[in-house]
């Protein structure tokens, strides 16, 4: 099993990130929720809040969304459909 996993996130206006990581964390309706590589394909909505991206060990990048889905699916990608994003300071 491989360490990453490629992430999108993609907005209506354009793709905001495309790019391998480590671990992502969403803001899920249920609660926060966290993808590893080889996680069981799922398919969730989003809240607003802050998507938080694992790379190198330790979160890379923290993107601020108003909700949205996200969809891991068998082969371990992750597609987060975002109705906006930015990155959160």
């Amino acid at each position: 099993m491989s360490n990453t996993f490629p992430l999108d996130i993609i907005t209506p206006e354009r793709v905001f990130l495309s790019r391998a990581v480590e671990m992502v964390v969403v803001p899920a309706t249920d609660g926060q929720m966290g993808l590893l590589p080889g996680h069981c394909p799922i398919v969730s909505s989003l809240d607003a809040g802050t998507i938080e991206v694992y790379t190198g060990g330790h979160i890379s990048e923290r993107i601020a969304i108003t909700g949205g889905f996200v969809e891991m699916d068998a082969g371990s990608r992750c597609v987060v459909l975002a109705e906006s994003a930015a990155a959160a300071s």
